[in-house]
């Protein structure tokens, strides 16, 4: 099929005979001009197309319309409109058809707006397109909010918007409504806009839903600034179920992935290549998932995935396996030990140490992997119907020696949605797995004189791995870009752990959790005291060797007051929506720590811990190895999960819980003048709670 472009004829003159559009008497000549331009899904045709004059926030004022005409078969209009209009306008495109650039299918438009803060000059086009509705709503969110004062303010802040979550789309200062899509030539704007276009088609076809409705829902999704599924408050439905907040980050990134690989599409049939766009458009669905709390910024053996419209919390159960819980209503939540599949997945590893979630959906299944401590087999779930997808056995020389175990194969693990990989730390190095085909496809090899740790942590949507050295101290960050390693020296890192002349050592470094949002990464030692090292940093670049030299932007050092015992052995994990860490104990004295992290854009004023909250707790035991913690954002409150029971190290039968604490709850709970909580947070049900399964 020949590629599309949509360039309607570019007219805007003076109209030198006709009557005025909405009046019974002639028009004197020159009172009307004509407005002319497209309405572009796929070239919408036989639509309506309204132009109204506009509020102050872009919503159509009261009354008669301005003008209105029909769309050709190209999608192009011509409107007649009173020469003397002016001020802020809307255009409407309602109904028309059109065919999609997915699939080549024939859609039903539903609405579309497109907010211009004046009338167009003379010789322009206006572009009405899924996009320039997206844009309207975000506008007028912003407008209404009081985030800006004037429309045209508005209206670049949101196609600034529109850009961080659809991928820069080369726009700079050229206005979205003037750009014409263009598939004809593999470059500039229009060529961005146009692929773009073919992804949201990609996805209607893959979710299965009315074109109209899916746009529309996104638009108010996406118009208070964060892609949740939710409209401020208001859960949003799509066809006739609650939106899934995937809808606008995973899905979508899995959409743009599709899409670069259709045989179905115009692109594919025009032979056009497109993964110039779609890469920037899953890299910014994958970065809008990871600071909304929908992607963990740190690894570990529990993992958030949105499966169609549950939002589910998975365990590493060990030889327990999977353990599923279920927090789509975070004040019921209800465990699933999921016996069946754990009955299929024991057939490859003994036991379930680590459970990843894949980002980007497969074949339009969602996807989890999992490993074993001390194995090379991989597992790859379908998590949509609950059942193993594919079994592999990774190549890894070396072993790994934890708190007193050995000849251990993999220590940890972090989806990679920019790549579409799985990074997995190993005893080879950080490896890059391909989800689909479980083969390895990149090794970034381990540093020499450092050891990969338990828990990495890391932002891999900017390129950034972060694990420190587990037993030598200092900092370790792996450029997954360069596939490069960056080191902190020992004497570097005990400098920075100076205070009054006092060198704090961490011993045993085993943790590390990212604020994808922040950019702080938080370390903590296994085995000697509650302290914690948060460090500001940015991407470490430009090594000319295999190996560079990691500095920190900025360290803070934190430890635990007096009367609050223990080591922070679990580890700590962020909610980078909410900037809330949680971390915890399996010492005796169990403690559980929330903190609120501090912005580094404070400078000199910055303090690593905003505030913090600490207790010793009545918890019959934590979860040491392999580090069982997580904090995920759930309909927009901030929720810290664990292991947690007696017995917990490694028996073939049960003997734990799973933990959920409201962080926000922990955080606002009365607390002396050290920040230790009055009471034990495990006795107050509206802080912790414990859920067999």
């Amino acid at each position: 099929m020949k590629a599309r472009q949509w360039l309607g004829v570019v007219v805007a003159s003076v109209l030198t005979t006709g009557c005025n559009f909405f009046s019974d008497t002639e028009s004197s000549p020159a009172k009307n001009v004509v407005m002319e331009g497209s309405a572009v899904a796929g070239r919408i045709h036989n639509a309506r197309v309204v132009l109204h004059r506009a509020d102050s926030a872009g919503r159509a004022l009261p009354g008669s319309p301005v003008a209105s005409a029909d769309t050709d078969s190209n999608g192009h209009f011509a409107l007649s409109v009173p020469a003397a209009t002016t001020g802020p306008v809307v255009l409407e495109v309602q109904n028309g058809t059109y065919s999609s650039e997915s699939d080549n299918s024939t859609q039903n438009n539903g609405t579309l707006t497109a907010v211009l803060p004046g009338m167009p000059a003379a010789g322009t086009q206006t572009f009405v397109t899924p996009l320039s509705h997206i844009q309207t709503l975000r506008t007028r969110h912003l407008v209404d909010s009081g985030a800006e004062t004037s429309l045209a303010n508005a209206l670049n802040h949101a196609q600034n918007d529109l850009q961080q979550s659809l991928g820069d789309l080369g726009l700079a200062g050229q206005p979205l409504t003037s750009v014409a899509p263009d598939f004809t030539t593999p470059a500039g704007p229009g060529f961005a806009v146009g692929v773009a276009l073919g992804v949201l088609e990609q996805l209607r076809q893959n979710l299965n839903v009315p074109p109209g409705e899916l746009i529309d829902n996104i638009a108010r999704d996406l118009s208070d600034g964060t892609p949740d599924g939710r409209e401020a408050n208001t859960l949003l439905q799509l066809a006739g179920a609650p939106m899934s907040p995937a809808v606008t980050t995973t899905s979508l990134a899995g959409a743009a992935n599709d899409y670069a690989g259709s045989t179905t599409s115009v692109h594919h049939d025009a032979n056009i290549p497109v993964t110039s766009v779609t890469e920037s458009i899953s890299t910014a669905a994958i970065g809008e998932a990871s600071v909304s709390g929908q992607v963990s910024g740190s690894s570990g053996a529990i993992a958030p995935m949105i499966v169609g419209n549950h939002i589910y919390i998975y365990f590493a159960g060990r030889q327990d396996g999977l353990v599923r819980l279920d927090m789509t209503d975070p004040q019921h939540p209800v465990a699933d030990h999921l016996a069946d599949l754990n009955t299929e997945i024991a057939k490859t590893l003994s036991g379930v140490g680590g459970v990843i979630p894949v980002p980007i959906p497969v074949g339009g299944k969602q996807v989890l992997f999992l490993y074993n401590y001390s194995s090379n087999n991989i597992v790859a779930i379908n998590a949509t119907d609950n059942v193993v997808m594919k079994t592999g056995s990774l190549d890894i020389a070396g072993t790994l020696n934890f708190s007193g175990a050995g000849g251990l194969k993999i220590a940890g693990g972090i989806a990679d949605g920019k790549r579409n990989v799985v990074w997995l730390a190993t005893a080879d190095g950080l490896m890059g797995v391909d989800p689909v085909s479980l083969a390895k496809v990149y090794l970034i090899p381990q540093p020499a004189n450092t050891q990969m740790d338990e828990n990495i942590g890391g932002d891999p949507s900017s390129d950034v791995v972060f694990a420190p050295h587990y037993q030598g101290g200092g900092m370790v960050l792996f450029n997954l870009a360069e596939r490069k390693a960056y080191v902190q020296s020992r004497a570097d890192w005990d400098t920075l752990n100076t205070i009054d002349t006092v060198v704090h050592d961490f011993g045993d470094i085993d943790q590390a959790a990212v604020d994808t949002s922040y950019r702080i990464g938080v370390v903590t030692s296994e085995f000697r005291d509650l302290q914690f090292g948060v460090v500001s940093f940015a991407t470490p670049t430009g090594a000319t060797g295999d190996t560079g030299v990691f500095t920190p932007l900025a360290y803070r050092y934190i430890h635990a007051p007096a009367g609050v015992n223990g080591s922070v052995e679990t580890g700590a994990a962020i909610d980078s929506a909410a900037h809330i860490l949680f971390a915890k104990s399996s010492w005796s004295t169990s403690p559980l720590i929330v903190a609120q992290l501090d912005d580094p854009a404070k400078g000199v004023n910055w303090q690593g811990f905003a505030k913090a909250r600490w207790r010793n707790t009545s918890d019959p035991s934590g979860a040491g190895d392999p580090h069982a913690i997580g904090a995920f954002n759930i309909a927009g409150r901030s929720f810290g999960f664990s292991l947690a029971g007696t017995s917990i190290g490694g028996g073939t039968s049960r003997s734990w819980d799973l933990m959920v604490v409201d962080l926000q709850a922990f955080l606002d709970a009365p607390a002396n003048a050290d920040g230790i909580l009055n009471d034990d947070p495990m006795l107050d049900a509206n802080i912790v709670r414990m859920i067999a399964y």
